[in-house]
């Protein structure tokens, strides 16, 4: 049974966020984790990551691109699916971290958590996205060529 939930969870992943360009991830900290897969380049949008990133463009009128992480050392060791990228009006660069489960939890890793319930309240969901991008203040951004902090670390953004 439990083999059963861990093949229905990564049909799950790959149907909502597609596959990740890289195959393999040399670094295991988080930000080199995070560089590998920005390095491999944006991925092919799944009809989720489209909405999401068509929505959330919208909303906050500045240009999203999307990596999709899954089996790389970032999702394994770290708990992020899915990460997406954006400047904002101030040339401020942002990265926001996903995790998408077939279940609800409690704790997680990335920032946000797809869930069954985000996504029967997706608007709900992208409200929250887009405050929390709103409402970022200097010290949580994370810059590419910095290790500066990770976004949202820590913090009770859509957590319980």
């Amino acid at each position: 049974m439990k083999k059963e939930k861990i093949v229905m969870g990564k049909i799950h992943e790959k149907i909502y966020l597609g596959e990740s360009l890289c195959k393999k991830t040399e670094h295991k900290l988080y930000y080199e984790c995070l560089k590998d897969v920005f390095n491999c380049g944006e991925t092919e949008d799944t009809e989720f990551t489209k909405m999401l990133k068509e929505v959330l463009s919208e909303e906050l009128s500045v240009d999203i691109k999307g990596y999709c992480s899954l089996d790389t050392h970032l999702d394994n060791y770290h708990g992020v699916d899915y990460f997406i990228t954006l400047k904002t009006v101030t040339n401020t660069f942002i990265i926001i971290t996903f995790d998408i489960s077939l279940y609800e939890k409690d704790e997680w890793k990335a920032d946000f958590l797809i869930s069954p319930n985000t996504l029967n309240n997706f608007q709900v969901f992208v409200e929250k996205v887009v405050d929390a991008i709103q409402n970022v203040g200097q010290s949580d951004i994370f810059c590419p060529d910095k290790k500066v902090g990770r976004f949202f670390y820590q913090n009770q953004c859509g957590r319980k």
